[in-house]
């Protein structure tokens, strides 16, 4: 039995490929000779078919396309859910310099996003699947499975990035609203009282 998607052979008892992940259904083709124009996918080591089970799903999509719209929709997100981290660190600290010196600037950010993820992302790929090789002993099997484990996409970094940004914001809330809060109290305003002149009478003899 093969998988339906990359053409692997798998178990008739497996749920999922083990090499892309895909779900293995009861129509998977036994003979897939004729059903896959791309049977030699996965028959090869090459670099670009490593990198591909790295990427996983939609790599044609970012090797071919210079404009990723994901990237520009979803920002810093698409990053993390791609497993791009240092990307999203690097992206990050640009996005707050940006918003933070030159605010104006603030409409170009998911165009630069759009523009720059694919190829940085490729960049990323290659010395990830190149590091992996150097540093893995096993059958090319395991190989694939490691790349697929390590690459792919994932939502746990978006979904973690989302509840962070939520409680930072609320955290931000609380404290402001403590401080206007304790001058509507004690009705002073420390930059007020801060400022206080007390006239001075002085006599001259």
């Amino acid at each position: 039995m093969y998988c339906s998607k990359c053409g692997s052979q798998v178990l008739a008892t497996d749920k999922y490929c083990s090499f892309c992940g895909a779900l293995i259904s009861n129509t998977d083709y036994t003979d897939y000779s004729n059903n896959f124009q791309n049977s030699n996918y996965y028959t090869d080591n090459s670099d670009t078919t490593l990198e591909n089970i790295f990427i996983g799903e939609n790599y044609e999509a970012i090797r071919k396309k210079i404009f990723s719209f994901p990237a520009m929709f979803f920002g810093l997100l698409y990053f993390l859910y791609r497993k791009f981290y240092s990307g999203f660190f690097l992206f990050l600290v640009v996005n707050v310099l940006v918003l933070g010196l030159i605010p104006e600037l603030a409409f170009i950010i998911p165009f630069v996003f759009g523009f720059l993820f694919n190829k940085l992302y490729l960049k990323f790929v290659e010395y990830k699947v190149n590091k992996i090789k150097s540093q893995f002993i096993g059958t090319n099997e395991e190989l694939r499975a490691r790349l697929i484990k390590k690459g792919g996409t994932s939502w746990l970094g978006p979904i973690i990035y989302i509840i962070f940004s939520v409680l930072l914001s609320f955290i931000i809330m609380v404290i402001f609203f403590l401080i206007i809060f304790n001058i509507n109290v004690s009705g002073e305003n420390p930059i007020e009282n801060d400022f206080t002149f007390e006239p001075q009478i002085v006599f001259k003899i």
